[in-house]
């Protein structure tokens, strides 16, 4: 449960807010990250090698490095100011990202993060240019209310595609998460397992061709 702190100086309560802010955003990052240290330590179990990730080459890098860096100025330079640019260069990141995927689909496990960022992405330009997430998913990993400033993330009362919102609560990472967000991991970790050429990625592939062709009957 989150503590909460009384104070009555106005460095005080920006104080507070500024630590919840960062609490949002860790989680989320922590999420991921969780993710990525997942598929990087399971690589051996799985027969791969982790040293051909140092091979991986990725095209238009500049285009993911200029979206988060356009993230990042929203996010944690300019999250109370300039009102009116943070949704659109919110949507415009999504968009750098999805040119970065686009053109990187050959590789495995792109087109789970393609997916995972479309169904973001749908959300996101759908509401304004901000994600929608569940007030009952804020309330159970206590973040309800969110801080003030732009988080690019927003309680509506008549969202569209509310289920792809970020609607899942991670109690243990004091985050919430959408759909896409699942897909995106999920994809990362297929990702770093294919390239590794590990053997989870075949296995996985003969059992999704076993369950087609049970279900043809």
């Amino acid at each position: 449960m989150p503590v909460t702190f009384f104070v009555e100086t106005k460095g005080g309560v920006a104080s507070v807010r500024r630590n919840d802010e960062t609490r949002v955003r860790d989680g989320r990052a922590v999420f991921f990250l969780a993710a990525l240290t997942f598929g990087v330590v399971t690589v051996p179990l799985a027969k791969g090698r982790l040293g051909t990730l140092g091979e991986l080459r990725l095209r238009w890098g500049p285009a993911l490095l200029s979206a988060v860096a356009m993230q990042a100025v929203i996010l944690f330079i300019i999250p109370n100011r300039f009102s009116g640019v943070h949704e659109p260069l919110h949507v415009v990141s999504y968009i750098l990202i999805g040119v970065f995927v686009a053109a990187n689909l050959r590789v495995a496990g792109m087109w789970l993060i393609a997916f995972g960022g479309l169904c973001n992405a749908a959300v996101i330009v759908l509401n304004g240019g901000v994600m929608y997430v569940r007030k009952s998913a804020l309330e159970i990993v206590g973040l309800y209310p969110l801080p003030e400033g732009f988080l690019n993330a927003s309680v509506m009362e008549h969202p569209r595609l509310s289920f792809l919102g970020d609607i899942f609560p991670v109690p243990p990472l004091h985050t919430v998460v959408s759909l896409g967000d699942i897909l995106i991991a999920i994809g990362a970790v297929v990702l770093i397992h294919g390239v590794c050429g590990s053997r989870l990625i075949p296995a996985v592939s003969r059992a999704l061709r076993h369950s087609a062709v049970v279900l043809r009957g």
